[in-house]
């Protein structure tokens, strides 16, 4: 699952969202696609509604569970936007999914991170390999997590990976190779042709989209304080005439 900041060029009201090809806060959606391990993009969902990663995961599942069945998902991949650990327990619990993901850095990740390293050594896939690797554990929600820590040779940025999966089920390797796979999807997105221009999820911004319930509530707030400024203005303007005319 990978989501893409789709721009939106309708005259409706609209969500701005931070466009990153286009450097700059505009009118977006976010599209969500559900693709195959090849990046063939099977199933896609376009949220209008500011709900993120976390909370479309879950209702993609379930969608994607009346196509074809939740059985034929053997891995769900997705990047760090999906970092929560309520969803974790529900694709362990409610879903019962094997999953990869990016961990979020964050205070707690990175303490746990540093103490990894200093317990181990980063070791290589194999003797040309530039990409080093250390396996640990990470701790969150009371749960454990086995851990799969990344870094270029010489280089000290690290990526955390980790899954649900332990060794028997999955290696270190193949841990590293099947999140590679979910970078097929970016091709596949950008490439009109081969979906055909009509479904891809790029055709979504010619669409007219109602206003989500986010959006009318704001613009019914903004109603309101723009006719209580207006009153505001009137009693004032009413005030200055009654005094002007007294004096």
């Amino acid at each position: 699952i990978d989501g893409h900041i789709i721009a939106y060029f309708g005259n409706e009201s609209f969500q701005k969202l931070k466009h990153s090809t286009r450097n700059k806060i505009m009118k977006s959606l976010e599209v969500f696609n559900f693709s195959d391990c090849r990046g063939r993009i099977f199933y896609f969902k376009a949220d209008h509604d500011v709900k993120g990663m976390q909370a479309n995961i879950e209702k993609l599942l379930f969608e994607v569970k009346d196509v074809i069945g939740l059985d034929k998902i053997k891995i769900l991949v997705f990047d760090r936007g999906g970092f929560s650990h309520k969803l974790f327990r529900k694709l362990n619990e409610t879903f019962n999914l094997n999953f990869i993901t990016l961990a979020v850095k964050n205070p707690v990740i990175v303490r746990q991170i540093n103490h990894i390293i200093k317990q181990k050594k980063f070791k290589k896939f194999n003797r040309k390999s530039q990409t080093e690797y250390m396996i640990g554990t990470l701790n969150f929600d009371f749960k454990k997590y086995r851990t799969l820590l990344i870094r270029n040779e010489g280089d000290d940025k690290i990526y955390p990976f980790i899954t649900n999966m332990n060794h028997k089920k999955l290696s270190d390797t193949e841990l590293l190779q099947y999140y590679s796979l979910h970078w097929n999807q970016e091709q596949e997105h950008n490439a009109f042709g081969k979906l055909g221009a009509n479904m891809h999820s790029k055709m979504l911004q010619k669409q007219v989209f109602e206003d989500s319930n986010k959006i009318k509530a704001r613009h019914k707030i903004s109603t309101k304080i723009n006719t209580v400024e207006t009153k505001i203005r009137d009693l004032a303007r009413d005030s200055n005439r009654i005094i002007c005319l007294k004096s």
